[in-house]
């Protein structure tokens, strides 16, 4: 019980506390969440990308394994989640809805947190790949899955707006760096690191704000369902996956833990814009987030 507590107090407790700022923050001065948000997206996440992966000491090999895991994890969860959907008999809005929810875990604000919190620096520089890799297949299959269950949309969209994102070209241009073993310029690594040890806690101001939005809805029972995916059969997968990957040490403690994640909010986002059940998305988010508290305190008590 003791390590329970520790764990609850040192891990997740922090980061439930600054995204309860951001919450409070909201209800109070009803800020631009747009704003940060974008500047989070835009300048502060991937500064941290560069910085943490043209800094880190992680092979090849193991980079790539991490790739894979993550991509293999989403893929998996979609046919899950797709499978789930059909069993339920939801309609095709609310089945899209259901696949990208359980698919697309919230590995940026709330994974690296709780990864940097966890595991340290090691913990992070790989918590990242992770995330890297599920961002550009949320903007990208994630985007497809949404258009097919509400308004049209096309692949090629998709991939465009998925190329569009600079954490993107941050996070190759840093592996240059790491994979040529070239010393980043001084001044580009202090400004790097400035703005990217602001990404982590703006990113959870940010998630609170968005929380004030969400409601639950009336789909809490299919909701259920998909929060005993995303948070239970989720990891379960990844553990899975991490043991036919030889993944070990951080690297597969990373690995669950990030697929432990709640649901994403950009997931509500991308549903909102393609008209694609955004009230079930909302609901799976909150009750995602609420629940992760508990089930995110007893993972990491296992695998510490």
């Amino acid at each position: 019980m003791a390590e329970i507590i520790a764990i609850l107090l040192q891990t997740i407790l922090p980061v439930v506390l600054i995204a309860g700022v951001g919450y409070l923050l909201q209800r109070r001065l009803h800020l631009d969440i747009r704003t940060l948000s974008r500047l989070s997206l835009y300048i502060l996440t991937p500064c941290l990308a560069f910085n943490s992966i043209s800094g880190s000491q992680m092979a090849p090999d193991e980079i790539g394994r991490m790739v894979a895991i993550s991509a293999l994890n989403v893929i998996s969860m979609i046919a899950l989640g797709s499978i789930t959907a059909g069993v339920l008999r939801l309609d095709r809005s609310r089945r899209s809805a259901l696949a990208i929810s359980v698919a697309f875990a919230n590995s940026g604000n709330f994974g690296l947190s709780i990864c940097l919190f966890a595991f340290g620096e090691a913990g992070l520089d790989r918590a990242m790949i992770y995330f890297i890799t599920s961002s550009l297949l949320s903007y990208s299959l994630g985007v497809f899955l949404a258009s097919r269950g509400g308004k049209a949309g096309t692949v090629s969209a998709s991939l465009k707006n998925a190329l569009r994102m600079p954490i993107l070209y941050a996070a190759l241009i840093g592996l240059l760096f790491n994979l040529t073993n070239a010393t980043v310029p001084e001044p580009l690594m202090r400004t790097t690191d400035l703005a990217g040890r602001a990404a982590v806690p703006v990113m959870l101001i940010v998630l609170g704000m968005q929380l004030t939005r969400i409601r639950l809805g009336q789909d809490l029972p299919r909701i259920t369902v998909g929060t005993v995916l995303r948070l239970i059969v989720g990891p379960a997968v990844s553990l899975l996956l991490a043991g036919l990957l030889n993944l070990a040490g951080v690297a597969w403690q990373v690995a669950v833990v990030q697929a432990a994640m709640p649901t994403a909010v950009t997931n509500v986002i991308i549903s909102e814009e393609f008209e694609s059940a955004p009230e079930f998305a909302s609901g799976m988010v909150l009750l995602t987030t609420l629940a992760s508290v508990i089930t995110l305190t007893g993972l990491l008590r296992l695998i510490l």
